[in-house]
C-alpha cells in the first residue's frame, strides 16, 4: 500500500490554512518542519484536480514550494514520536503524549495523541484558548466543544473543573480520537458526529476553534444553546478579522469581554 508524501514550504500564517484544507481533501499525519510542514495520503485515495485547486491560491507566493514522493506504508507513531513535542501554556498546563517522559509537574496535565486531529495545542488558536480557559472560572459549567478536534479544549475544562462537557466534530476520526484522548485523562465526555445545529441543551460554555465563515454563519446556533449569563470563546481566525467577528456577535447581543492574539491569530471571549 503506497502513500504519496508530501513536503510543502511556505510562510508560517498560511501553512495552517492549507493544513486545513488538505485534511478535508483526506491527508493526514501533519508534520511540522523549519521552513512548513510535510504530510500524506494513500495514493489510491488521491485526486490532483482536487490537490491542484487547494494549492492554487498559493503559487503567487515566490515564498511557496512543494514536492513529493512515494512510500510504502511508515510507522505513523513512531513518527508522531519524533515531531509532537511537549508545550506548555501560561507555565501552568503541559500538554503531552503519552510516550513523553516529564519529569516536572505542572498544575494542569493533559495526555493528547492527536493522530489525524487538529488540536495538540501547538497552534496559535489552541493555545489562546487554553490560556483563556485558564482564567476562567468553570467550576460546575457545562462546555459545549464545537469542532472538538482531538477534544483538548472539552478535556481541559473538565480538568478545570467543569461539571460536564460535550463534543462535537463532523469528522468520524476526531470524534474517535476525542474519545480515545478522554479514555487516556481519566475523563468523561459525551462526543458525537455532528455540527452545532445539532446540539441539544443549554450550555453555560460554548467553545467554538473554527474558521470565521463557520463562526459567524452558526453564531446564532451557539446562542440558541447558551444558558442566560453564559460564555462564549471564538477562535480560528486571524486579529484583523476580530472587528467583523465582534460586529457581527454585537448585533446578536453578546457582549466583548477580551482578546488574545499570538501569531496573527485570535481568541476572543463573550457573553
Amino acid at each position: 500500500m503506497d502513500y504519496l508524501v508530501f513536503t510543502f514550504q511556505i510562510q508560517a500564517p498560511f501553512s495552517d490554512l492549507l493544513q486545513y484544507d488538505l485534511a478535508e481533501m483526506g491527508f493526514d499525519v501533519f508534520l511540522e518542519t523549519e521552513t512548513g510542514f510535510e504530510t500524506s495520503m494513500l495514493e489510491k485515495d488521491f485526486n490532483d484536480i482536487d490537490f491542484q485547486a487547494i494549492i492554487e491560491p498559493h503559487k503567487p507566493d515566490p515564498a511557496f514550494k512543494y514536492a513529493w514522493r512515494r512510500e510504502k506504508k511508515q510507522n505513523w507513531n513512531q513518527l508522531w514520536e519524533t515531531f509532537y513535542d511537549p508545550i506548555i501554556i501560561s507555565d501552568r498546563c503541559l500538554i503531552r503524549a503519552d510516550f513523553h517522559q516529564i519529569t516536572q509537574k505542572y498544575e494542569y496535565e493533559l495526555v493528547i495523541m492527536p493522530k489525524m486531529s487538529f488540536g495538540t495545542g501547538h497552534h496559535a488558536t489552541t493555545a489562546l484558548m487554553v490560556e483563556h480557559l485558564l482564567e476562567m472560572d468553570l467550576k460546575e459549567k457545562t462546555v459545549a466543544d464545537c469542532g472538538c478536534g482531538t477534544g483538548i479544549l472539552g478535556l481541559m475544562a473538565l480538568k478545570l473543573g467543569a461539571k460536564s462537557a460535550v463534543g462535537c466534530d463532523i469528522e468520524e476520526w476526531a470524534v474517535e480520537n476525542t474519545a480515545e484522548n478522554a479514555e487516556k485523562n481519566g475523563l468523561e465526555i459525551e462526543v458525537f458526529l455532528a455540527t452545532a445545529k445539532d446540539l441539544r441543551g443549554k450550555y453555560g460554555i460554548i467553545l467554538a476553534n473554527i474558521t470565521l465563515n463557520v463562526l459567524l454563519e452558526e453564531m446564532p446556533l451557539y446562542l440558541k444553546c447558551l444558558e442566560k449569563g453564559g460564555e462564549i470563546l471564538f477562535s480560528g481566525f486571524y486579529e484583523e478579522n476580530l472587528s467583523v467577528l465582534r460586529e457581527k456577535a454585537e448585533i446578536f447581543g453578546l457582549k466583548y469581554l477580551s482578546h488574545k492574539i499570538k501569531d496573527r491569530w485570535c481568541a476572543a471571549r463573550f457573553c
